[in-house]
């Protein structure tokens, strides 16, 4: 692809480490698998299904780790179905908090602090530990590591992210009623459990783990399909809109653009009233309170992810008269008029999913891997690594990028390089000897 999406990156964070940069004038961008966590140092990536085996975590800290892998649009219920009151965990968490003073708003409001995808696996994971300890006569609101050991290693089957995910829900209890003992995390016995589970797994990588796609495929398969804008149904425009926004912010299609809303993006115009650029605030970042990413305006305006959105904001502008103020940007029934709603974050990031299968893009990477792919891309094409992690919000003190999304195809990895020059030396080694 001769050119794409001219990024002008930057960050309204009110962290220091996303002040703006520019990004590539020219070239195309991909995406990733796997997502930075603030939350704990302990996990640096998505944590897998119970019959995962892929692990890249650990219990060095006794901090909670979180599971983000479902869809948390709603917050969970305080009870779930198959729980009775007296072990259900937030209601043991309420208790505690009760008898150290708390009234009910403020309980209510520190249950808050965790993200509602967050609680609701240790809501699974605190019933799967009250279930070990009723079948094993053990007591289920004792402060006693040594039952957690045990109930670690009755499922040492699991992934290791899973085992600390199952931890972190016991812990998430325990440090209420028991303020004065030591995090669990931080015993020796469970940071030797889970060395012993790191050392005891070992998964040869795929191909997809290592190398992501070429975002070249999808932005081609947008020019031949969908290239002017005006000849575009309003459902075919949303999708265009959708695609090359989440190629340029590298955001994350589920959780970040399936709830980017309208209000949060801000177009931006020069003095003659030109569009020259827009802001987009993503409100439920996992990095941070507000994540915000800047792009600007690029030559082939067909393609231009501002132009574009534009664009299709001004065609939906009757549509979005009677929705309430924070609707999304993208639609849900958008050929339907009356019908017409916010969109469900599960719905943007199936229909990213057809969209790269219908480009001619393998099933086996996942729609998460747009961020790698789109990172990946923007630093083949000559930008920084610091550029792209400023201009994604990743943080300038961490490698969480370079060792899960930054994943180069294997002509232009640091490894073929090496390899050639070695060949090279070799070569003219063996003349000097002959």
């Amino acid at each position: 692809m001769q050119e794409i999406l001219q990024l002008h990156a930057g960050s309204g964070s009110n962290r220091n480490r996303c002040t703006p940069t520019e990004m590539a004038e020219t070239g195309s961008i991909l995406l990733s698998p796997l997502e930075d966590d603030p939350k704990s140092t302990s996990i640096n990536q998505d944590l897998k299904t119970e019959e995962s085996n892929l692990d890249n975590t650990g219990v060095a800290d006794p901090a909670l780790v979180p599971h983000d892998s479902e869809d948390d649009t709603t917050r969970c219920s305080s009870t779930l179905p198959t729980q009775v009151p007296e072990i259900n965990r937030l209601a043991i968490i309420r208790g505690a908090r009760n008898k150290q003073g708390l009234n009910t708003e403020e309980a209510n409001y520190l249950e808050r602090s965790i993200r509602d995808s967050t609680a609701r696996a240790y809501d699974n994971g605190w019933l799967k530990w009250v279930t070990w300890c009723k079948e094993n006569q053990a007591n289920y609101d004792a402060y006693d590591v040594d039952n957690v050991l045990k109930f670690l290693v009755a499922h040492q089957n699991y992934s290791t992210q899973h085992l600390n995910t199952l931890r972190s829900s016991v812990a998430s209890v325990f440090r209420y009623p028991h303020p004065d003992k030591p995090p669990i995390a931080s015993n020796l016995k469970i940071q030797d459990f889970f060395a012993a589970k790191r050392r005891k797994t070992v998964k040869v990588p795929s191909i997809v783990q290592m190398e992501t796609w070429d975002t070249d495929i999808l932005v081609q398969y947008i020019k031949q399909n969908w290239r002017v804008n005006e000849n575009l149904t309003l459902e075919e425009l949303q999708l265009k809109t959708m695609a090359l926004l989440c190629l340029t912010t590298m955001a994350r299609s589920r959780s970040d653009m399936g709830r980017l809303r309208k209000e949060d993006v801000i177009f931006r115009y020069d003095q003659n009233k030109k569009i020259k650029g827009a802001i987009l605030h993503f409100r439920e970042a996992k990095e941070t309170q507000v994540k915000s990413v800047t792009l600007g305006v690029i030559e082939d305006e067909e393609m231009c992810p501002v132009v574009t959105s534009l664009y299709f904001v001004q065609r939906t502008t009757v549509l979005r008269a009677c929705l309430p103020k924070d609707h999304t940007l993208f639609l849900a029934y958008i050929n339907e008029g009356s019908k017409t709603t916010s969109i469900r974050p599960s719905t943007l990031s199936n229909w990213m999913k057809r969209l790269m299968q219908q480009a001619g893009i393998t099933t086996e990477y996942k729609v998460h891997s747009i961020r790698a792919a789109a990172s990946t891309k923007a630093i083949e094409k000559g930008n920084s690594i610091q550029e792209v992690k400023k201009h994604a919000n990743w943080s300038l003190n961490t490698n969480t990028f370079e060792t899960f999304y930054y994943k180069p195809s294997s002509a232009k990895s640091t490894s073929t390089k090496i390899t050639v020059v070695n060949i090279v030396i070799f070569y003219k080694i063996s003349v000097v000897l002959k």
